[in-house]
């Protein structure tokens, strides 16, 4: 399995949960290496270890990308274990306070498995939603490679079919920079030299 890793502060700082994923990841026999934007990985883990770093805002063509949520460790698998285990609490809870008669004095504890459950919602449709516009943007650029690899590997003459399938926008820069924008959000800059871009 291709793995890439993404340290989202730019190595600057030691970012330990990093360190560790390639020694267990080697030890399943998997290939582990720092994120590739051309390359396709089968699980990307992007991390960071201040929270004032903006957050990575490419597109990464993988099967799996594992984000934790800002401030959180948990990932989806954790968010779909624990509703089951605050279930479990409230029921002991509830059997408790039955047998002594006491719902009010745990009302706290109910409150926070309630507020919890809630967070916990609002956080897997985070997860999923991030999940899912990684994989849009997977498709497109796995779309765009399927385009350039029926054509012609050089272009020679502009092809009107091919640039509208890859290129969303164009900006002019300036009188001699370009910056395009192509369907997969990757954007590349470009000094215009002669007839070459």
């Amino acid at each position: 399995m291709k793995i890439g890793l993404i340290d989202v502060d730019s190595r600057h700082f030691p970012n330990l949960a990093l360190m560790r994923l390639p020694a267990w990841h080697k030890a399943q026999g998997d290939a582990v290496e720092w994120w590739n934007g051309f390359t396709h990985y089968v699980r990307v883990y992007l991390s960071k270890v201040f929270t004032f770093t903006p957050d990575h805002d490419t597109v990464i063509d993988a099967d799996e990308i594992v984000t934790p949520v800002p401030g959180e460790t948990m990932r989806l698998a954790d968010i779909d274990r624990r509703p089951g285990e605050l279930e479990r609490e409230f029921k002991t809870l509830f059997q408790t306070s039955k047998e002594y008669g006491g719902y009010l004095g745990h009302a706290g504890a109910f409150q926070r498995i309630t507020e919890e459950m809630g967070t916990l919602k609002e956080k897997k449709a985070f997860i999923l939603a991030q999940q899912e516009g990684n994989s849009a943007a997977s498709r497109r650029i796995r779309d765009a490679v399927d385009i350039l690899n029926a054509g012609d590997p050089q272009f020679t003459e502009w092809n009107e079919s091919d640039i509208r399938q890859l290129v969303d926008t164009v900006v002019v820069l300036s009188a001699d920079r370009l910056r395009v924008c192509l369907r997969g959000g990757m954007k590349i800059e470009q000094t215009i030299g002669g007839n070459e871009i």
